[in-house]
This record gives C-alpha cells, sequence and structure tokens, in this order.
C-alpha cells in the first residue's frame, strides 16, 4: 500500500472514530433525558445488575467500568441519594464497602434503555469470530499507539489540520 493510500485509509478510520464517539454521546444524551441518570450512572446500576451475588466492592464495580475507584465513588454517591444503590462497609475490614441495587435500583434498570455499551457489545457479537478479532487486534494496535503518545515525555501535540508536530517543552 502506498503512503498516500495509507494516509487516506488513516483519515477514513479517525473519521469513523469520531462518528462513533458522536454517536456514543448522542445515545448517552437520550438515556439522560429517559431515565435522569447520566450514561455513566446508569452504566454503574447495569453492571451491578449483572452481579450474580447482587452485591460487589467499589473497586471490583471500577475494574469493570474501565474507571478508577474514585470516579466510581462519585457515580455511587448519585445514586445513592436517589435510592438507586446502597452500600455496606464490611464489618471486618471497614475499608471493603460492597455495593448493591436497592428495589428502586432493580425497577429502574428493568425499565431503562440500552446503553451504548450493551448496544455494541450485541452489535459486536454478531460479527463473525474473524472480523471479531480484526477489530479487537486494530483497536488495541490504536490504544497502544495512542497510550504511547500520551504517556511522559510524549511529545507530541496537535499542529495544523490535526496533523501531530513535535511540541517544544
Amino acid at each position: 500500500m502506498s503512503h498516500r493510500s495509507s494516509m487516506l485509509v488513516a483519515e477514513e478510520t479517525v473519521n469513523s472514530l469520531k462518528r462513533l464517539f458522536h454517536v456514543v454521546n448522542k445515545q448517552s444524551k437520550n438515556v439522560a433525558a429517559d431515565s435522569g441518570l447520566s450514561g455513566s450512572q446508569l452504566w454503574a446500576l447495569k453492571v451491578l445488575s449483572e452481579e450474580p451475588d447482587s452485591a460487589m466492592t467499589v473497586s471490583d464495580l471500577a475494574r469493570r467500568m474501565h474507571v478508577n475507584a474514585s470516579t466510581v465513588v462519585r457515580i455511587l454517591d448519585v445514586l445513592e441519594i436517589k435510592g438507586y444503590v446502597q452500600r455496606i462497609r464490611s464489618l471486618n475490614d471497614r475499608r471493603i464497602v460492597q455495593v448493591s441495587l436497592t428495589e428502586q435500583g432493580v425497577s429502574l434498570v428493568d425499565r431503562s434503555p440500552e446503553i451504548a455499551h450493551g448496544m455494541l457489545v450485541n452489535g459486536l457479537c454478531m460479527l463473525s469470530e474473524n472480523k471479531l478479532n480484526s477489530i479487537a487486534s486494530g483497536l488495541s494496535q490504536l490504544l497502544t499507539i495512542l497510550e504511547a503518545r500520551s504517556g511522559p515525555g510524549a511529545g507530541m501535540s496537535e499542529g495544523k489540520r490535526g496533523t501531530p508536530k513535535k511540541s517544544i517543552r
């Protein structure tokens, strides 16, 4: 593939990612309007509802949502005030907090619209194994590229028309 062809495919890929982010953002706003919760808050409720024992620790919830624990704590603060979750501190180790849905939380999950995460999982499951592996591999490579460039000392910033340029530090 020529350099020009590679650049065109790269641009198409970036534009597809932008469209994907736009669709997910729009869907998240629709969910917020329908449920009165942010997409992240509803996602936390959905993750909690998938737990067979109906309770999990804050750190387990953070791990499943791929966010840090402090973000989950802020989400849970709102959900607890609204009566959708309850937190129970361990009697043996006060640092451990179990989170579970209340009846009101279960009811909300049952009647809430599907969030983007669920829509993506369901859609991806409909693909062939080869196609799904190809997408997973490509996204993994993209994340590796972005993580390498966004880490300390990456030395790149966005220049004109979104092209990378060396930053002066």
